[in-house]
């Protein structure tokens, strides 16, 4: 799928996606999505297109399963970073599955603007899961966290997601912050995630070795 950053005219969203909601509370996010996704189950499309755009909504259910796998959630290393980003991924799905649910209700077919909302919504999901996939994060030890983190071979890549989810949230109309104030928000908390997960990660190791020396 292209990748790009949807410059759409904004479009309201609902209140459970808003700034104050933690994008790190994936847990709580991935359950908005999921009962949506429950409601959308139940509703009938009353035109020709419905069982096209019901494999889109598929799609979108897949992309976030893909997003959150386990091996990511839970991963040894990493996992509150991987979730912080999986969360901001999540509350985006879980916004525009609720939008389209009042669409269906209203006429019958998700409107052309949510329509369009949705393609892109599953075009920013290839690139995380993709992302996710490229850096194996969930792999690396303690030291490896530590070096590719100085190197930026992990920092830039997560940063530019990051970038892209908020950018493309502030075009549709999710009341965060403004594009030119997202580094001074997000992105420090991009950054406190991961060096949680660092101390964390350094820690295990640290009590690891000092096991291993035990006789």
């Amino acid at each position: 799928m292209p990748d790009h950053i949807a410059t759409t005219e904004p479009h309201s969203f609902m209140a459970h996606s808003n700034a104050e909601t933690s994008a790190s509370s994936y847990a709580t996010h991935r359950n908005n999505f999921d009962k949506s996704m429950r409601q959308l189950d139940t509703l009938k499309f009353t035109r020709g297109e419905g069982p096209d755009q019901r494999k889109l909504l598929q799609l979108l259910e897949r992309q976030v399963g893909l997003v959150g796998a386990k091996q990511y959630m839970n991963a040894k290393f990493g996992s509150g970073t991987l979730q912080y980003v999986a969360g901001l991924y999540t509350m985006m799905a879980a916004s525009i599955a609720e939008e389209i649910s009042v669409g269906i209700k209203r006429y019958g077919y998700i409107p052309t603007a949510k329509h369009q909302l949705l393609y892109s919504v599953i075009d920013e999901g290839d690139i995380v899961i993709n992302t996710f996939s490229r850096l194996n994060i969930r792999k690396l030890s303690p030291k490896g966290l530590n070096t590719k983190w100085k190197t930026e071979d992990v920092y830039d890549p997560l940063v530019h997601l990051v970038t892209r989810l908020t950018t493309l949230m502030v075009n549709w109309g999710v009341p965060i912050t403004a594009p030119q104030e997202a580094s001074s928000t997000w992105i420090p908390r991009l950054s406190s995630r991961w060096e949680l997960d660092l101390a964390n990660a350094t820690k295990k190791n640290s009590s690891s070795s000092e096991g291993c020396t035990v006789q």
